[in-house]
């Protein structure tokens, strides 16, 4: 229908000068975003979406990074999630392409954890997202912050480089069971120095 066809006109015979607009770039994200979640189930629609979020992309940073602001990611994650599987493909290569192509797997990180999705979290640290990238804004941090335990130990496991940021927000927030997993972690950490110092 028309939301098939209007992803169709963005791929093919949008001029590429606007953009750099944007106003334009915003406008065409959320457009496609709204389309994603609310046609999820009309596998035409998603395909053409998919492909023009995939062409767009790499038309301009600026699009791509409205992508994300509009949580298009996301709603890639929710086809990967749960079908169809005559569109994963296409849903793999946009996330593959903004995450890793496009170096945005940092801020899909943030989202992902803002939303608490454990697979996508995941997902992402699979594709080398960085949970320390970004400061009180890092994905790690955020965890913290939301009281996400299983995401904090997800992270832990992939590499955290200093845990007390996470740690002091997740004691001012009353996340005991993210401040015991870090406690945990740092107890663990520093037993294997000391272990490996008596070897030595």
């Amino acid at each position: 229908g028309v939301q098939q066809m209007g992803c169709f006109v963005l791929r093919h015979l949008l001029d590429p000068k606007l953009l750099e607009n944007s106003q334009v770039c915003n406008q065409i994200a959320s457009v496609v975003s709204r389309t994603l979640e609310k046609h999820c189930d009309n596998l035409s629609v998603l395909a053409e979406a998919c492909r023009a979020v995939f062409k767009l992309a790499h038309a301009t940073e600026n699009i791509a990074q409205m992508f994300i602001k509009h949580r298009v990611h996301m709603q890639l994650f929710n086809i990967l999630e749960k079908g169809p599987n005559d569109i994963l493909e296409t849903a793999f290569d946009c996330v593959i392409d903004l995450g890793v192509d496009l170096n945005l797997r940092n801020d899909m990180l943030v989202t992902a954890v803002e939303e608490g999705r454990l697979n996508t979290i995941d997902a992402l640290l699979e594709i080398g997202a960085d949970p320390n990238e970004g400061g009180s804004n890092s994905g790690f941090f955020l965890a913290c912050r939301h009281g996400n335990a299983r995401a904090v130990q997800h992270m832990l496991k992939k590499g955290v480089s200093d845990i007390q940021p996470g740690l002091t927000i997740a004691k001012e927030r009353g996340h005991h069971w993210v401040v015991g997993l870090l406690l945990c972690h740092a107890f663990l950490k520093c037993m294997c120095y000391w272990f490996m110092f008596c070897l030595c």
